[in-house]
C-alpha cells in the first residue's frame, strides 16, 4: 500500500521534539495546560467576569474588596483565578479533619466546639470573630470555581450559622451571573440556595444570629458604618442581578438546575428540595447521576457543628412547604414569570419544553405561574404550550377546539412527556376536560401500553371522576388488557387501583379488569392471581413457565416436531432473523407486579379479597421463597400492615408459616418478615403458638446471625421458666396478685405502665372484692402459721 494511502494508527512513531527554543537553548512552555482540564468549548458571546465591584459587600469598610481581574487575565475554567497550591492544600486537611469528627460522632456536641477553639482553619466557617472572615473575604469566589475546593466549600455550608452563610452570600454579589453559569460554582450556588431557604425563614420568623444583634447595637451607635445585609435582601439582589439574563439562563447546562432551586426559594407553598439528593423533590433540580453523586456524598453533606436556633441533623435535608417566604421575595417571582412571559414567544416556550435541559425549568416555572393563578388567562405559560387554547376559552365565544400536533407529540418523548404531565396536574378543570377528551379519549388502550405514553395516561387517569373512570376500563377491555401484562406497562391499572381505593368507585368493575388482564376466568383459575402478578404473566405463560421449570416440555412441543422440514435454500443459505418465539414466560419475581399488587392489597374490601385469597393458598415452600425475595417480600409485609386487611386473612396468613418460623427467622430478608409479624400482626395467642414452636430450637436460633434478634423478641427462657409471667408481659395485662412482684423487678418499663393502666382499670372490681380477698388472706396467714410452728418444734 502506498505510504500516502496507509491509515495512521497509534504507536510506532517517535514524538517530534519542539523546535520552538529560546536563545538560552530551554524550551519555550505551551500556554494550553490551563485548557486540558475543560470538557466544554465556551460560547463566544458568554458573559465575562466583571472587572470591578464596589468597595465592601454592601458599601461597607470593614470587608476586604474582591479581587481585581483584568479582561486579559480572565480564564474560563477560573474566572476568579487559580487557587494557590498552598490554600489548596489547607482546605484539603480542613476537609479530612471534618470527616474524621463525623466518623468518630464528635459532629454535634460540646467535643466538637472544644476541638474546634484551636482550629483557625475553620475561621472561614464563620465560627470565629469577624477580624478572621476579613482575612480570608478574598479567596471565596476562587474556591467556588475550583475543581477540588468547590465540593470542600459546599460542606463547610452546612456547618456555618446564618450569619457564616449571609458572610459568603454577600462576597458573591456581583459576580453571580458568572459564578451561576460555572461549571462547579453552579453547585455551589444551588446549596447556598437550598440551604437559604432555613436561614429566610428564621428571619421571617424574627429569629436572628447573635451577631446581626451585635450589629444593630454598633449601628445605633456609628449610622455611617456599613451593614451585611440580611438573606432576605440578599438573595432579592440577586435575583435582580439574574433577571436581565434569566432567559439564557434557562438553558444553561450548569445554571439551570440552580435556577429552578431558586425559584422554589420564592415559591410559598413549594418544598425546596434537600442538597443530599435522596427525596422525591430533588429529582425536580437534579439528574440521575447527580442525585446518585449526592447519594454517595449525603454522609459528608451535614453539619458538624451545633449552630444558634438551627438543628444539625435537619441542615441541608430540605425544607418543608409550609416554610415563611417575605412578600418582597414572592414578588420577585412574580417580575421573573412576567418577564419571560414578555420576553418569549409561544414557539421558544414549546421549544424550550422539550429540550433536556430547559424543560425541567419550564415545568417549575409552570407550576409557579398556576400558583399565581394565571393558567386561565390568555399568554400564559400553559396558554402557549397548549397552543392558544385557553385563550379560545377564555374568549366571549369559544370556538370548538381542535386538536394540535404539539401536545400528542410530548406523549412518546421521553423528555416531553414530563411536560405533558405537569400540564395534565396544574391545568384547570374545563381545560383538563378538554385535553382529555381530544388527545385521550379513544387513544388510551393503545397510549396505555406504549412505553413512555403510559405514564401521561396515569397522570390523567388520577383526576377523572367516576363516569371518566368507567370509559377507561370500557375502553381496555374493548382492546385486550392482557397486552398491558404482556409489555409490562401496569402503570395505568395501578393508578386504577389507588383511585378506587381512595373514591371506593367502581371496586368490581376494576377487579374484573384485573383477572381479564391475566386471562383469569374461573375461581381456581383466580387462585393462581398472585403468583402470575408477581412474576407479569398471563395465566399460560406462567403455567407453561412452571412447567419448564420442572424439567418438562411446553404444550407445542408435539406440534414443533410434527412440523414440516425446511426448504433446502434455507438449511444451507439464510436464516430468519427473527428469534423462536418462546411461550413460557419467566418466574423471577418483578417489580411492576410486586407494586401492583401492594396496590391492591392497600386498596380495601372490595378489591382484595381475590388477592388475599390467592396468596393465603400458597403453600409454605412458596410463601419461603417470597419472604426471602427483597422485592416480593414487601407484599407480606403489605399483608400484614396493611388495615384495609381484615383479621381473618392475616391469621390465615400467620398459620401458614406454622412450623417454618426457624427458617424464616434466619434468613437475611425472612427476619424482616418475621419481625413484622412479630411486632404488628401476631396477637398474644399467636405469639404464644410460634413462641412454643420455637423451644426446642433455642440454641440454634440465638447462634444464628440474624434469629438472634428475633430469639431477643421470643424470651423463650421466662417461657419456659414462667409462662403465666410471660403471658402477661406480651399481653400486656398483670394481674394484682403479682403486679408489685412485677414492678418491682423492673424487667420491663413499658409492662409497669401498662400495670398501672391495669390497675385502675380493675379499681372498682378490687374494691367489691376487698372482703373476699381479707378472708382469703388470712386463711393463708393461718396456714403459713401453722406451717412455721410446727418446722420449730422439729
Amino acid at each position: 500500500m502506498p505510504k500516502d494511502l496507509k491509515k495512521r494508527q497509534r504507536g510506532g512513531r517517535s514524538k517530534k521534539k519542539n523546535d520552538t527554543e529560546d536563545q538560552d537553548g530551554q524550551k519555550v512552555e505551551s500556554n494550553n495546560t490551563e485548557f486540558q482540564e475543560q470538557d466544554f468549548v465556551p460560547l463566544g458571546d458568554a458573559p465575562k467576569a466583571e472587572t470591578s465591584r464596589p468597595a465592601g459587600p454592601s458599601g461597607s469598610q470593614g470587608f476586604a474588596n474582591a479581587p481585581q481581574i483584568s479582561e486579559s487575565e480572565v480564564d474560563p475554567a477560573a474566572p476568579f483565578g487559580f487557587v494557590d497550591p498552598d490554600i489548596k492544600a489547607y482546605f484539603r486537611s480542613v476537609d479530612e479533619r471534618l470527616r474524621e469528627w463525623e466518623a468518630l460522632g464528635l459532629a454535634h456536641g460540646e467535643d466538637a466546639e472544644s476541638e474546634l477553639e484551636g482550629m483557625s482553619a475553620l475561621d472561614f466557617c464563620g465560627f470565629q470573630p469577624m477580624t478572621t472572615l476579613t482575612k480570608l473575604r478574598s479567596l471565596e469566589l476562587k474556591l467556588a470555581t475550583d475543581q477540588d475546593c468547590a465540593l470542600i466549600m459546599e460542606r463547610l455550608l452546612h456547618s456555618m450559622g446564618d450569619w457564616g452563610r449571609r458572610v459568603v452570600a454577600d462576597s458573591f454579589a456581583g459576580h453571580w451571573n458568572v459564578l451561576i453559569q460555572h461549571r462547579f460554582g453552579s453547585h455551589v450556588c444551588q446549596t447556598l440556595f437550598s440551604l437559604a431557604a432555613d436561614t429566610i425563614d428564621r428571619e421571617a420568623k424574627g429569629i436572628f444570629p447573635k451577631q446581626h444583634k451585635e450589629q444593630e447595637e454598633h449601628l445605633k451607635q456609628n449610622p455611617q458604618i456599613g451593614t451585611l445585609r440580611t438573606m432576605t435582601q440578599l438573595v432579592k439582589d440577586l435575583s435582580e442581578e439574574l433577571i436581565k439574563n434569566i432567559s439564557n439562563l434557562l438553558i444553561s447546562t450548569f445554571a439551570s438546575p440552580a435556577i429552578r432551586t431558586l425559584l422554589l426559594l420564592l415559591s410559598p407553598g413549594r418544598a425546596v428540595p434537600s442538597t443530599k439528593g435522596s427525596s422525591q423533590d430533588d429529582k425536580r433540580v437534579r439528574s440521575k447521576k447527580s442525585a446518585k453523586f449526592r447519594n454517595a456524598q449525603a454522609g459528608q453533606m451535614s453539619s458538624v457543628i451545633v449552630n444558634e436556633n438551627e438543628d444539625p441533623s435537619l441542615i441541608g435535608a430540605g425544607k418543608k412547604s409550609e416554610r415563611a417566604v417575605p412578600v418582597e421575595l414572592q414578588e420577585i417571582r412574580k417580575r421573573i414569570l412576567k418577564y419571560l412571559k414578555k420576553r418569549l414567544s409561544p414557539v421558544e416556550w414549546r421549544a424550550m419544553g422539550v429540550e433536556n435541559v430547559g424543560g425541567p425549568t419550564i415545568q417549575v416555572l409552570l407550576e409557579c405561574d398556576t400558583d399565581e393563578g394565571h393558567s386561565n388567562e390568555a399568554g400564559s405559560i400553559l396558554d402557549s404550550l397548549t397552543s392558544g387554547l385557553v385563550a379560545e376559552q377564555a374568549s366571549a365565544s369559544p370556538s370548538e377546539p381542535k386538536a394540535d400536533d404539539f401536545f400528542p407529540s410530548l406523549f412518546r418523548d421521553a423528555t416531553g412527556s414530563h411536560l405533558a404531565q405537569t400540564t395534565l396536574t396544574v391545568a384547570p378543570a374545563n381545560i383538563f376536560d378538554i385535553l382529555w377528551r381530544i388527545y385521550f379519549v379513544g387513544k388510551i388502550g393503545k397510549l396505555s401500553t406504549h412505553p413512555i405514553g403510559n405514564f401521561v395516561v396515569a397522570t390523567g387517569v388520577r383526576r377523572l371522576d367516576e363516569e371518566a373512570l368507567r370509559n377507561v376500563i370500557t375502553e381496555l377491555k374493548a382492546v385486550d388488557p392482557s397486552t398491558l401484562i404482556r409489555s409490562a406497562k401496569t402503570s395505568v391499572l395501578q393508578v386504577l387501583v389507588s383511585r378506587s381505593g381512595e373514591t371506593g368507585l367502581l371496586r368490581g368493575e376494576i377487579s374484573s379488569l384485573l383477572c381479564a388482564a391475566f386471562e383469569l376466568q374461573t375461581y381456581l383459575e383466580k387462585k393462581l392471581l398472585v403468583p402470575c402478578a408477581l412474576t407479569m404473566n398471563v395465566l399460560k405463560s406462567y403455567q407453561n413457565a412452571v412447567r419448564i421449570s420442572k424439567g418438562e416440555e411446553e404444550e407445542n412441543a408435539a406440534e414443533l416436531e410434527e412440523a414440516p422440514e425446511e426448504p433446502e435454500a434455507q438449511q444451507h443459505g439464510w436464516k430468519p432473523r427473527q428469534p423462536k418465539r418462546q411461550t413460557g414466560g419467566t418466574l423471577d419475581p418483578t417489580m411492576q407486579g410486586a407494586l401492583l399488587l401492594q396496590d391492591i392489597i392497600a386498596a380495601g374490601k372490595g378489591l382484595n379479597e381475590t388477592v388475599l385469597d390467592s396468596l393465603t393458598s400458597l403453600s409454605a415452600e412458596e410463601l419461603l421463597t417470597m419472604a426471602f425475595s427483597p422485592i416480593s417480600s414487601h407484599i407480606l409485609d403489605a399483608a400484614l400492615t396493611s388495615p384495609g386487611v381484615e383479621f381473618k386473612w392475616r391469621r390465615k396468613l400467620l398459620m401458614a408459616f406454622m412450623g417454618h418460623y426457624l427458617e424464616l427467622a434466619q434468613d437475611k430478608l425472612g427476619s424482616r418478615v418475621a419481625d413484622t409479624i412479630w411486632d404488628k400482626a401476631a396477637d398474644g395467642f399467636t405469639r404464644e403458638k410460634i413462641a412454643r414452636s420455637l423451644i426446642d430450637h433455642h440454641g440454634t436460633l440465638s447462634q444464628s446471625q440474624y434469629g438472634r434478634y428475633f430469639a431477643k423478641k421470643l424470651n423463650l427462657p421466662l417461657l419456659q421458666r414462667r409462662p403465666a409471667e410471660w403471658k402477661e408481659i406480651q399481653l400486656g395485662v398483670i394481674h394484682h396478685f403479682n403486679g408489685s412482684r412485677l414492678q418491682g423487678r423492673g424487667d420491663n418499663a413499658q409492662t409497669q405502665q401498662k400495670a398501672d393502666s391495669a390497675e385502675t382499670t380493675t379499681k372498682k372490681r378490687k374494691l367489691k372484692t376487698d372482703d373476699e380477698t381479707a378472708v382469703i388472706d388470712d386463711l393463708f396467714a393461718d396456714v403459713t402459721k401453722e406451717k412455721t410452728s410446727k418446722k420449730s418444734k422439729i
